[in-house]
């Protein structure tokens, strides 16, 4: 009969660490490493001095770079989706009435104001007259000489350009030439008013008598009456006899 011998477990043997080594890497990728970290070296050197001499320059391309790898990250819908709602936001926002308060509506208010204020008080004096449908201001570079735009009910459009002047800088004979010429061959408007807070030239009221359909002239005084309720609005004055 047999006799049961047990089986002996058997340890794995530890390999000692000393034994343990890391597998060198080839001669060739220590070699490329090396380079690869000088390239990268020399690189940032070059860009140091680039930046050192011409500072503006880097600074701006530097924000133009950040600027586009932030609308890149950005996606469209989400970037559309938050300029709407800034736009939501700023017209909430009450813009601050150019036109003076009643009382405070004189010559020198007027001419006290900045050229793009003198156009929006324009564009608000005409806002309360409840014969216009729509007035804004359009001034601004390549604006074809039209500072305001005025549509009446009646659906008769007005060319307005505004000279904001002190007194005794009287508007000259060009100035009507050239509002005579644009507000129906380029703005395609019914009528047209050289409004300004001075006067005009002699020259200019002739120049104007001169013309098959005589523009509206508007002086400072006209401006300071109207403003007021004293006096009537340009588009109640087809042809101003001054001078």
């Amino acid at each position: 009969m047999a006799t049961y011998q047990p089986t002996r477990r058997t340890r794995a043997r530890k390999t000692p660490a000393s034994r343990l080594r890391t597998p060198r890497r080839p001669a060739s990728r220590r070699t490329r490493m090396r380079y690869s970290l000088g390239s990268i070296v020399g690189v940032c050197l070059v860009l140091i001095i680039v930046a050192m001499t011409y500072p503006w320059q880097t600074g701006a391309i530097v924000v133009i770079l950040a600027a586009a790898k932030i609308l890149a990250a950005v996606r469209p819908r989400r970037l559309a989706a938050l300029f709407a709602r800034v736009d939501r936001v700023s017209a909430a926002i009450p813009a601050r009435p150019a036109l003076p308060r009643r009382g405070a509506r004189t010559l020198d208010a007027f001419r006290g104001m900045k050229p793009a204020r003198f156009e929006q008080a324009i564009a608000e004096l005409a806002q309360g007259d409840d014969r216009v449908l729509a007035a804004h201001p359009v001034g601004g570079s390549g604006d074809g000489g039209i500072d305001v735009r005025v549509k009446l009910h009646n659906g008769t459009a007005w060319f307005i350009q505004c000279k904001r002047n002190q007194r005794g800088n009287n508007v000259p004979p060009q100035v009507i030439r050239d509002a005579n010429g644009a507000y129906r061959d380029l703005h395609h408007c019914h009528h047209a008013a050289v409004i300004t807070t001075a006067d005009f030239t002699r020259q200019a009221y002739e120049t104007n008598r001169r013309f098959r359909s005589p523009l509206t002239l508007f002086t400072g005084h006209d401006v300071a009456a109207w403003a007021n309720g004293t006096g009537p609005a340009p588009w109640d004055v087809p042809i101003h006899h001054g001078g």
